[in-house]
């Protein structure tokens, strides 16, 4: 964006993150802030968000900051997880632990809305959606070790509390009843759900 002439300011809650994004750009104006309560003096032409969203729990209040940063007519543009995203894998892993003895609630750690939901929350914030789009994607997992390193990215949710030495069981069950439906020669693949929304600020 900055390539192409705008004048843009980052934020992410991520301290590490924006340190890294410094490091590769430091013209840029990069901020640590939490965009549930983030608050700026200046209106934008633009706000621009992408695979990020879904990590960010407070919803009305992101989309509340958002109106707030822009001018009127000023653009808000996103795509994030939406409903059904990782279904397969987080499906295995709420009925695995299940049958375990774990509680599943708290597990998964995203906020993934329907198409409606989000658009709905939009308009009921001040915006006109122009365009919404809800898609899936089959993507193969680069990574060697499969469907177990998903696992791993996200074991500090998926996990959370369950005892250490059965880990490697649990890894294994997820994984022979997901094989039927997502490993073919010699690849796994994961089912990903988008969101992919253009909406307008109303005066």
């Amino acid at each position: 964006m900055a390539a192409a002439g705008a004048i843009p300011t980052g934020i992410d809650l991520s301290a590490d993150s924006i340190a890294a994004a410094k490091l590769r750009h430091p013209g840029l104006d990069l901020l640590v802030a939490d965009a549930g309560n983030y608050r700026t003096d200046e209106r934008y032409d633009a706000v621009f968000s992408h695979a990020a969203l879904h990590w960010i729990g407070n919803a009305e209040a992101t989309a509340r900051t958002i109106r707030l940063a822009l001018r009127d007519g000023g653009r808000f543009v996103a795509e994030f997880a939406g409903s059904g995203n990782l279904v397969s894998l987080t499906d295995a892993v709420v009925k695995t632990l299940s049958a375990r003895g774990y509680k599943p609630e708290g597990r998964i750690p995203w906020y993934l809305p329907t198409i409606g939901e989000y658009a709905g929350l939009l308009e009921r914030t001040g915006f006109r959606v122009t365009s919404a789009l809800h898609f899936d994607q089959h993507s193969p997992i680069k990574a060697p070790a499969g469907i177990r390193a998903m696992m791993d990215s996200f074991a500090s949710y998926f996990f959370d509390g369950v005892a250490p030495e059965e880990h490697d069981a649990v890894y294994d069950e997820v994984e022979a009843a997901l094989m039927p439906r997502l490993y073919r020669d010699g690849q796994w693949t994961i089912h990903k759900s988008r969101l992919r929304i253009a909406a307008v600020k109303l005066p």
